[in-house]
Protein backbone atom coordinates (compact mmCIF):
# COMPACT_ATOMS: atom_id res chain seq x y z
CA UNK A 1 0.00 0.00 0.00
CA UNK A 2 1.22 3.55 -0.69
CA UNK A 3 1.98 6.22 1.67
CA UNK A 4 -1.08 8.65 0.17
CA UNK A 5 -3.58 5.71 -0.04
CA UNK A 6 -1.93 4.54 3.47
CA UNK A 7 -2.42 7.66 5.27
CA UNK A 8 -6.19 8.19 3.58
CA UNK A 9 -7.25 4.49 5.10
CA UNK A 10 -6.06 5.21 8.05
CA UNK A 11 -8.27 8.81 8.41
CA UNK A 12 -10.82 6.79 7.13
CA UNK A 13 -10.83 4.07 10.19
CA UNK A 14 -10.58 7.12 12.39
CA UNK A 15 -13.56 8.60 11.08
CA UNK A 16 -15.57 5.17 11.29
CA UNK A 17 -14.61 5.14 15.07
CA UNK A 18 -16.37 7.67 16.05
CA UNK A 19 -19.20 7.37 13.23
CA UNK A 20 -18.72 3.35 12.80
CA UNK A 21 -22.84 3.48 10.98
CA UNK A 22 -21.97 5.93 8.24
CA UNK A 23 -22.39 3.30 5.07
CA UNK A 24 -20.74 6.17 2.90
CA UNK A 25 -17.37 6.22 4.84
CA UNK A 26 -17.57 1.92 5.25
CA UNK A 27 -17.64 1.68 0.98
CA UNK A 28 -14.80 4.22 0.80
CA UNK A 29 -12.53 2.70 3.04
CA UNK A 30 -13.76 -0.60 1.45
CA UNK A 31 -13.21 0.17 -1.82
CA UNK A 32 -9.75 1.94 -0.87
CA UNK A 33 -8.28 -1.45 1.15
CA UNK A 34 -9.44 -3.45 -2.14
CA UNK A 35 -7.42 -0.62 -4.41
CA UNK A 36 -4.45 -0.53 -2.48
CA UNK A 37 -4.14 -4.46 -1.28
CA UNK A 38 -5.73 -4.33 2.00
CA UNK A 39 -7.38 -7.23 1.98
CA UNK A 40 -7.72 -7.86 5.78
CA UNK A 41 -9.40 -4.26 6.32
CA UNK A 42 -11.61 -5.02 3.04
CA UNK A 43 -12.68 -7.85 4.73
CA UNK A 44 -13.77 -6.59 8.23
CA UNK A 45 -15.40 -3.59 6.26
CA UNK A 46 -17.54 -6.01 4.28
CA UNK A 47 -18.70 -8.34 6.88
CA UNK A 48 -19.57 -5.47 8.89
CA UNK A 49 -21.52 -4.28 6.58
CA UNK A 50 -23.03 -7.37 4.64
CA UNK A 51 -24.35 -8.09 8.83
CA UNK A 52 -26.15 -4.81 8.45
CA UNK A 53 -27.58 -5.67 4.81
CA UNK A 54 -27.02 -9.42 3.71
CA UNK A 55 -28.67 -9.11 0.67
CA UNK A 56 -26.53 -5.38 -0.35
CA UNK A 57 -25.64 -6.02 -3.80
CA UNK A 58 -22.63 -4.01 -3.93
CA UNK A 59 -21.06 -5.02 -0.41
CA UNK A 60 -21.70 -8.57 -2.37
CA UNK A 61 -20.10 -7.77 -5.02
CA UNK A 62 -17.31 -6.50 -3.16
CA UNK A 63 -17.08 -9.40 -1.27
CA UNK A 64 -16.77 -11.61 -4.40
CA UNK A 65 -14.30 -9.08 -6.10
CA UNK A 66 -12.42 -9.82 -2.46
CA UNK A 67 -12.43 -13.41 -2.90
CA UNK A 68 -11.32 -13.71 -6.11
CA UNK A 69 -8.16 -11.75 -5.62
CA UNK A 70 -7.90 -14.32 -2.66
CA UNK A 71 -8.24 -17.09 -5.32
CA UNK A 72 -11.50 -18.16 -3.82
CA UNK A 73 -12.80 -18.39 -6.73
CA UNK A 74 -15.64 -20.65 -5.78
CA UNK A 75 -17.02 -18.38 -3.55
CA UNK A 76 -16.63 -15.50 -5.71
CA UNK A 77 -18.75 -17.76 -8.22
CA UNK A 78 -21.51 -18.04 -5.60
CA UNK A 79 -21.80 -14.55 -4.62
CA UNK A 80 -22.21 -13.56 -8.07
CA UNK A 81 -24.61 -15.94 -8.75
CA UNK A 82 -26.43 -15.19 -5.89
CA UNK A 83 -26.20 -11.21 -7.67
CA UNK A 84 -27.43 -12.74 -10.81
CA UNK A 85 -30.40 -14.58 -9.13
CA UNK A 86 -32.09 -11.52 -8.13
CA UNK A 87 -32.52 -10.19 -11.32
CA UNK A 88 -29.42 -7.49 -11.22
CA UNK A 89 -27.45 -7.54 -14.63
CA UNK A 90 -24.45 -4.86 -13.71
CA UNK A 91 -22.10 -5.73 -16.66
CA UNK A 92 -19.58 -5.97 -13.60
CA UNK A 93 -21.54 -8.58 -12.05
CA UNK A 94 -21.72 -10.33 -15.18
CA UNK A 95 -17.62 -9.79 -15.78
CA UNK A 96 -16.70 -11.32 -12.42
CA UNK A 97 -19.54 -14.20 -12.60
CA UNK A 98 -17.74 -14.95 -15.69
CA UNK A 99 -14.23 -14.43 -15.34
CA UNK A 100 -14.86 -16.95 -12.16
CA UNK A 101 -16.03 -19.71 -13.94
CA UNK A 102 -13.27 -19.46 -16.12
CA UNK A 103 -10.88 -19.78 -13.50
CA UNK A 104 -12.17 -22.57 -12.07
CA UNK A 105 -12.04 -24.29 -16.22
CA UNK A 106 -15.78 -23.79 -16.76
CA UNK A 107 -15.04 -22.15 -20.19
CA UNK A 108 -18.36 -23.85 -21.94
CA UNK A 109 -20.42 -22.96 -19.24
CA UNK A 110 -19.45 -19.18 -19.56
CA UNK A 111 -19.90 -19.48 -23.20
CA UNK A 112 -23.43 -20.74 -23.23
CA UNK A 113 -23.91 -18.12 -20.38
CA UNK A 114 -22.81 -15.76 -22.94
CA UNK A 115 -20.31 -14.05 -20.28
CA UNK A 116 -17.02 -14.99 -21.78
CA UNK A 117 -17.96 -12.89 -25.32
CA UNK A 118 -18.55 -10.22 -22.93
CA UNK A 119 -15.57 -10.45 -20.23
CA UNK A 120 -13.15 -10.54 -22.84
CA UNK A 121 -14.83 -6.66 -24.51
CA UNK A 122 -15.27 -5.12 -21.02
CA UNK A 123 -11.53 -6.28 -19.67
CA UNK A 124 -10.43 -4.84 -23.15
CA UNK A 125 -12.22 -1.84 -23.51
CA UNK A 126 -11.43 -0.88 -19.48
CA UNK A 127 -7.92 -1.61 -19.74
CA UNK A 128 -7.72 0.38 -23.32
CA UNK A 129 -9.18 3.28 -21.27
CA UNK A 130 -7.94 3.18 -17.93
CA UNK A 131 -4.80 1.17 -18.48
CA UNK A 132 -3.27 2.21 -14.89
CA UNK A 133 -6.70 1.56 -13.19
CA UNK A 134 -7.00 -1.36 -10.25
CA UNK A 135 -10.77 -1.91 -11.63
CA UNK A 136 -9.10 -2.41 -15.05
CA UNK A 137 -6.67 -4.75 -13.88
CA UNK A 138 -8.14 -6.83 -11.76
CA UNK A 139 -11.19 -7.60 -13.58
Amino acid sequence: MNDERETRLEKLLGYLKSDPDNITLLFEACDLALESGGHEHARALLVKLLQRNPDHAGASYRMAQLLFLERRFEESLALTGKILETGEQHPAVRHRHALSLVRLNRFEEAALRGEWDQAKTLTATALRLQPQSYSARYL
